[in-house]
Order: structure tokens, then sequence, then C-alpha cells
């Protein structure tokens, strides 16, 4: 279980707070209730435990602000920029030769980098990793 928190200088610190077995489970949630429940969540509990050090201090929280930056990606319409990386990318990661090749580019040329990283549309977090590296290479 992590935690990620922003103080008032906007720097955001990630710390481990517990690690918890899956026992006898073989089903992913991402715990809604358990989270943000009003008395027994997560986040009644750590704004509880705040009050208690720090009354002054105050506690906001967001739960899966993955799901906020979803919406933002479909709001700003990158689809232009994504559609020819994607092009790109899958044209030398689908087939073994134009892969080989391009590795054989980049390591002639000193690249810091071995290769493309796949961009599959149903992960969408991979989008941010394809175009980071195509733009450094």
């Amino acid at each position: 279980m992590f935690i990620w928190a922003c103080d008032t200088d906007l720097i955001i610190p990630e710390e481990l707070l517990d690690i918890i077995s899956l026992k006898n489970t073989t089903t992913a949630t991402d715990g809604v209730p358990s989270m943000t429940g009003k008395q027994n969540g997560f986040v009644a509990k750590l704004m509880a435990k705040q009050k208690e050090v720090c009354p002054s201090c105050k506690f906001h929280h967001t739960h899966c602000i993955i799901h906020q930056e979803v919406l933002c990606s479909k709001i700003i319409k990158m689809n232009h920029v994504l559609q020819f990386v994607k092009k790109v990318v899958n044209f030398i990661r689908s087939r073994g030769l134009n892969q080989h090749q391009f590795s054989s580019l980049l390591s002639v040329t000193g690249c810091e980098f071995e290769s493309l990283p796949f961009y599959a549309e149903v992960r969408w977090l991979s989008c941010y990793s394809v175009l980071k590296r195509f733009w450094l290479l």
C-alpha cells in the first residue's frame, strides 16, 4: 500500500505504508468504499489521524487520479500525434527484421536506448512511455 502526498512546495513524496497479503482471493478491485468510506474507509481513518497529529493542517484527497488523467487525455485531442506515433512504432515493432534494423541503427549511433516500447491502445498508460521515448529518439 503506497501513499502519495503533495506538500506546500508542491513536492510529491511517495511512501510505503504497509505490505498486505491478499490471501484466498483471485479478484481485484479498486476498493472505492474501503478507500473513501465516510467512517471506516482508509481516507476517513487517515483524516482522523491527521486531525489528531496536526489539527490546523488541511487534508484533501482524490481517489483514482488516473481516471482523471484519462479524461484529460481525451479532452486535449492528441489523436493526430498519437496516430502518427502509433503507426511508426507499430511498423518498427511488428516485424522482427524492422525491429532488428532499428535496434542496430540505435546502437551504431550510440543512442542510450535499444528500442521503442510497444504501444497498446488497451493499455493507455503505455502512451506516456511511448511518446516520451519517441520524442527522445
